[in-house]
C-alpha cells in the first residue's frame, strides 16, 4: 500500500499458530494500527484472536478483496466469514459481519454489575419473604414495573406487597419516610361563594325554564304520543317537554328512564 492512500478492502490476519481472523475496513491502514494498539495494549476484543496473538510471533495481514463501494464491503465480508465459519482454524466468534454476537459472548470480558441492586419483599412487620439478585427480577416475579417506587416512600406498596434494598451484607436498606404532601396555597384572585353558586343555578334553571330559552342547537327533538300512539305534539328539546307538562327536569328524565316503554305523565316519549 502507498503511505497515505486509504484502501477499503476485506482483510484476513493469519497467526503462526494456522490461525486466521476475516475482517473489513473502510481504511485498512487504520484498521492494522488498530489492532496493533488493542493486542498490544491487552484490549480484549475477540478472546479467540487474543489467544492466537499470545502464543505467535508475526501476524500477516493479506488482502481478499478491494472494495470500493463502502457497503458493499460489508457485505463481501459477510459472505467470506459464512464461507470459513466453523471451520478449523477460524477466528471468527460471530457468524455474520452484521452482528455484535461475537462481542457478547466473550467469557472473559468483565460485567459491569454495579447497576445491580439485591432486593427483599417484606411483609408488614419488617420480615423478609423472598430475595431477588436484582429490581428487573423482583419485577418480572411479580409481574409489576414499581418495585424501586417502594425505595422511596417507606408507606409505598405495590400490589400490596412492599419491597426494600440490601446492601452487600444482605441487610435491609430502611426507606426514607415521606412528609405528607403540604397543601398548595390558593391563587390570588375572586372567590365564589356557596351562595353565589346556588343563586347561580336557580338563575340558569329559570332561564332554561321560561317560554324564551332557546336550546342548543345539540338538542334532539321530543315527541310526545298518547298509549295508542298517535302524535300529541313535538318539543323542541328535553327541557322544553319538562317546561310544557310542569315538572322538573331530572325528575322527568329519570320517570322516563325507570319505565321500559319511556311512560310517564300520562304519555309516551321518544326522540325524534
Amino acid at each position: 500500500m502507498v503511505r497515505g492512500d486509504q484502501v477499503c478492502a476485506v482483510y484476513k490476519m493469519t497467526f503462526d499458530c494456522g490461525g486466521y481472523y476475516i475482517g473489513s475496513a473502510l481504511n485498512l491502514r487504520q484498521r492494522i494500527n488498530g489492532w496493533r494498539f488493542k493486542l498490544n495494549s491487552g484490549v480484549d476484543k475477540n478472546y479467540k484472536v487474543t489467544e492466537a496473538f499470545n502464543k505467535t510471533n508475526r501476524i500477516v495481514f493479506e488482502i481478499l478483496e478491494i472494495v470500493d463501494d463502502p457497503v458493499l464491503r460489508k457485505f463481501r465480508e459477510d459472505g467470506y466469514i459464512k464461507i470459513n465459519f466453523g471451520k478449523p482454524g477460524c477466528l471468527n466468534i460471530a457468524p455474520s459481519a452484521f452482528t455484535s454476537q461475537g462481542v457478547k459472548q466473550n467469557p472473559n470480558k468483565k460485567r459491569n454489575t454495579s447497576h445491580y441492586k439485591a432486593v427483599a419483599k417484606i411483609d408488614d412487620y419488617g420480615e423478609i419473604v423472598e430475595r431477588y439478585e436484582s429490581v428487573a427480577e423482583a419485577n418480572k416475579k411479580n409481574k409489576t414495573m414499581n418495585v424501586s417506587e417502594c425505595f422511596k416512600n417507606s408507606l409505598r406498596k405495590v400490589k400490596g406487597m412492599m419491597f426494600r434494598e440490601l446492601d452487600k451484607e444482605g441487610n435491609i436498606i430502611p426507606a426514607k419516610i415521606m412528609p405528607l404532601r403540604e397543601r398548595k396555597p390558593r391563587k390570588k384572585g375572586y372567590k365564589i361563594s356557596q351562595e353565589a353558586i346556588a343563586i347561580r343555578k336557580e338563575r340558569n334553571k329559570e332561564k332554561r325554564m321560561s317560554d324564551d330559552y332557546i336550546p342548543p342547537a345539540k338538542a334532539k327533538e321530543v315527541h310526545q304520543h298518547t298509549l295508542d300512539g298517535q302524535l300529541v305534539k313535538i318539543h323542541k328539546s328535553f327541557m322544553d317537554a319538562a317546561r310544557y307538562i310542569g315538572s322538573n327536569p331530572d325528575t322527568f328524565r329519570k320517570a322516563i328512564k325507570k319505565s321500559p316503554t319511556n311512560f310517564t305523565k300520562g304519555y309516551i316519549w321518544k326522540y325524534a
